[in-house]
């Protein structure tokens, strides 16, 4: 039987999603090592690049259940990573911030992370690599496009 470009191994999301796992995989040791879980490292980081950051703009911007943002924020709070603050200019909502302590290991993690990505893209040559960002980030917004108004139907 031929191949398919539409075959499941060849399907745009099926081979994004087994980047995104192989790479959580190789960098679960070091956020287990430091009590995060894989939600919680995601929620943890958007925390650190967007802080002072309101848990409303973490849940739209991972495309993560507010409530699973809310019970990974807890975590991150009791473990002392994040401080919770009520936002001066509107009383109703909430401000997370990383704590000092917090902020060193963003750094770390942040650091491995980096590295990673390097690694990962040393195979693309620097035109390659701009051709790369520029068409995922035409795929991304088509995909919030698309994929949003399928899931409003």
């Amino acid at each position: 039987m031929r191949k398919s470009i539409y075959d499941v191994e060849h399907r745009t999301a099926y081979r994004f999603a087994m980047m995104s796992a192989m790479s959580t995989r190789s960098m679960a040791s070091v956020f287990r090592r430091r009590g995060l879980t894989d939600l919680g490292w995601r929620v943890f980081s958007l925390i650190g690049h967007h802080e002072p950051v309101h848990p409303s703009h973490i849940a739209k911007r991972a495309t993560f259940d507010p409530d699973k943002v809310s019970r990974a924020v807890d975590r991150l709070v009791r473990s002392g990573l994040v401080v919770r603050a009520v936002d001066s200019t509107d009383r109703r909502r909430i401000i997370l911030t990383l704590t000092p302590r917090g902020k060193k290991l963003y750094a770390e993690i942040e650091q491995a992370r980096r590295e990673m990505e390097k690694e990962f893209l040393s195979v693309l040559t620097p035109e390659e690599l701009r051709v790369f960002h520029a068409a995922l980030d035409k795929l991304e917004a088509q995909s919030r496009k698309l994929f949003q108004r399928n899931r409003d139907r």
